[in-house]
């Protein structure tokens, strides 16, 4: 397909692509050159950092100092070892040995101060922090090094507790681990002001989120119905920036793969990798390298392959190499010039591509230059890669439009061409005048039946949507729910139970726990069959759901013949209240099976109590356990209140 011609590119836009790559080879090269550099006296130690009532302090780079760890000496550097950081940043660039920074600080208050330390940097392998007092070390690690296992970190930064005493100096030891780069953005929080920074945080990046996941379903759905693979190669882009994002800046640990080791350790190279895979698959598509030129297409070829070699290695070694890094550079200054060549070629749809990427390599330059330590921490500069990130693909959804326009506007040049050689065939034939009608008409029928058809596909999305939105609804049900009794399950109940013990310690209230057995339940089922026995089962989770009033209360199959109920904000004695009255409604209830009555009663456990910080589910279950066991071994038919719980 021919697409319009365009004017050449200026010499000043030639010229942007190796200006970019000059930008991001001194990102890069910049923190090797200067680390080369030492300090005039080394063993001048870094100033103190005084800490106030202040709610934040960001520590910068004058107050730190570090020493690269060798083989030979891993222990705690001694005073003649460390080095200032001469950066805008605590950074000391790309290390393949352990890296230590040194912050030393003093509690410039009359009292006693508690804080919490943020590393805002979670592309680390792990993070041992000492805090060096003049009376001792202490020691805490987050991370997941091989010899000590995973430390889970909670949220999207490393995070230490810190606690200085009135006039106290100590020491704040980092020793960083990493595949990356030795990157230490260091604050220091007041507890509640950290809690409420981090909201904000996530609520900006899951915006930033919302927009790319918003721009991925829209332009996956125009790639269902107008069937153009360009639009599917763009959802796979934006998937690999989720990726890359979600690994860049923590939120994926915060919300997604906690527990995953390897997500931990490798989630940013395969955001690397995956970015650039389908960044490049999709500019080879959308652009139609091939009609352009050959050559730029074995280049592009040649570059899918690297990333393919590069993502299969990072699942076979596990480890992110650093070859990559000046790969991503070449890969992007290379992206910049063809789209330059492109547009000088004529190719119309280069000169968006040109600005997207533009834009994209602008914010991303800054990061680079922060985390190299070329210019200071800043929000823009922290943050502005998703800025960069959602600007890229707004412009290229954007170009993606204009991809179609132009199919249009080809499609209508081409009918007015034809129009106007049927007038002029009109002129010397008349008789050609029933025939170009006949064609006009066929052209109606076909644009009535293909609307048709888009309207009928758009009714059967909608309702394969609804029916799967009631299939997820419904095993969400039954995910929570015991099949036979309709009660909660096990799991379902382990669930709230460790919910309300968590916040029943957060807010103060008491929360109460009833274990109930059904007395020589294995009796009725030898006596009565099976069936009988799952009809008891039922009747009985009926009767105790009548027998709570609010819907903070819950019923559960324990298992078994075991059922528990949980009461959110009850004391022990009303929960023992709650407890005889099902006994009492269970010995009344007058079960009977196949006309014959078969008398009922249970035994009940009964705990009620404040829980602290700490307590688990277990803690809970056991006490109200012991209770049901001191019931059952006293005669049963009776309720039994737990002794103190630890």
């Amino acid at each position: 397909m021919s697409t319009p011609h365009v004017k050449p590119v200026s010499v000043r836009a030639r010229a942007l692509a190796p200006l970019w790559g000059v930008l991001l080879v001194l990102a890069l090269g910049w923190n090797q050159a200067a680390a080369a550099v030492e300090a005039a006296d080394h063993s001048e130690s870094a100033a103190r950092l005084r800490l106030t009532e202040a709610p934040l302090q960001a520590v910068s780079a004058e107050f730190a100092s570090y020493w690269i760890e060798t083989e030979h000496m891993a222990d705690v550097p001694r005073a003649s070892h460390w080095q200032p950081v001469e950066y805008a940043t605590i950074t000391a660039g790309p290390q393949s040995r352990p890296v230590w920074f040194r912050v030393p600080v003093v509690n410039a208050t009359r009292h006693t101060l508690e804080r919490k330390l943020e590393v805002r940097w979670l592309n680390i392998d792990g993070v041992d922090f000492y805090l060096q007092r003049a009376s001792g070390r202490e020691h805490q690690f987050l991370g997941f090094d091989d010899p000590r296992g995973l430390v889970p970190v909670p949220g999207s930064s490393y995070e230490f507790s810190l606690t200085l005493l009135p006039g106290e100096q100590a020491d704040l030891l980092f020793r960083v681990s990493t595949q990356y780069f030795s990157f230490l953005p260091l604050y220091i929080w007041e507890p509640d002001a950290y809690a409420t920074q981090q909201r904000q945080v996530h609520g900006w990046y899951l915006l930033g989120f919302g927009a790319l996941l918003s721009l991925l379903f829209y332009n996956l759905s125009l790639g269902i119905l107008v069937r153009d693979r360009a639009y599917l190669l763009y959802c796979a882009y934006v998937v690999s920036i989720l990726i890359y994002e979600l690994a860049f800046n923590g939120m994926g640990n915060a919300y997604l793969w906690q527990g995953s080791v390897w997500l931990h350790k490798n989630g940013l190279g395969l955001g690397i990798y995956l970015s650039f895979l389908a960044g490049t698959l999709f500019f080879r598509e959308f652009l139609n390298i091939g009609a352009y030129s050959l050559w730029l297409q074995r280049m592009v070829d040649a570059s899918l392959l690297y990333w393919v070699v590069a993502l299969l290695a990072l699942f076979a070694f596990d480890r992110f190499f650093q070859s990559s890094i000046y790969m991503s550079m070449i890969v992007c200054v290379f992206a910049l010039g063809g789209s330059l060549y492109l547009w000088y070629l004529g190719n119309p749809l280069a000169k968006v591509y040109l600005l997207a990427w533009a834009a994209l390599l602008f914010f991303t330059v800054l990061m680079l230059l922060m985390i190299t330590g070329i210019v200071s921490h800043h929000p823009l500069t922290e943050h502005g890669q998703m800025i960069g990130f959602v600007t890229e693909m707004v412009l290229l959804s954007f170009a993606l439009a204009t991809r179609i326009k132009l199919e249009r506007d080809q499609r209508e040049q081409a009918q007015q061409q034809a129009l106007r050689l049927q007038l002029d065939i009109n002129r010397e034939r008349e008789n050609t005048i029933e025939a170009q009608q006949q064609v006009l008409l066929l052209e109606k029928q076909n644009n009535q039946v293909l609307e048709q058809r888009v309207a009928e596909r758009t009714l059967e999305l909608q309702e394969a949507l609804g029916h799967l939105s009631a299939a997820n609804e419904e095993l969400a049900r039954l995910t929570v729910t015991d099949p036979l009794t309709g009660a909660a399950n096990r799991r379902h109940f382990d669930e709230v139970l460790d919910q309300e013990i968590q916040r029943a310690a957060r807010t103060r209230q008491p929360l109460s726990l009833i274990l109930i057995d059904i007395d020589h339940f294995k009796q009725l089922n030898d006596q009565h069959g099976h069936i009988a026995g799952d009809e008891c089962l039922k009747r009985f989770a009926d009767l105790l759901q009548t027998m709570i009033n609010r819907t903070t209360d819950l019923v559960a199959r324990y298992g078994g013949e075991e059922f528990a109920i949980i009461l959110p904000q009850t004391h022990q004695e009303a929960a023992f209240t709650v407890a005889e009255k099902v006994r009492l409604a269970v010995a009344a209830m007058g079960f009977s099976f196949k006309g014959q009555v078969i008398p009922i009663t249970v035994s009940l456990g009964v705990v009620g109590l404040q829980p602290q910080p700490g307590m688990s589910v277990t803690d809970f279950v056991d006490a109200a356990d012991n209770a049901l066991y001191a019931a059952k071994h006293t005669g049963r038919n009776r309720s039994v209140l737990a002794q103190a719980v630890s």
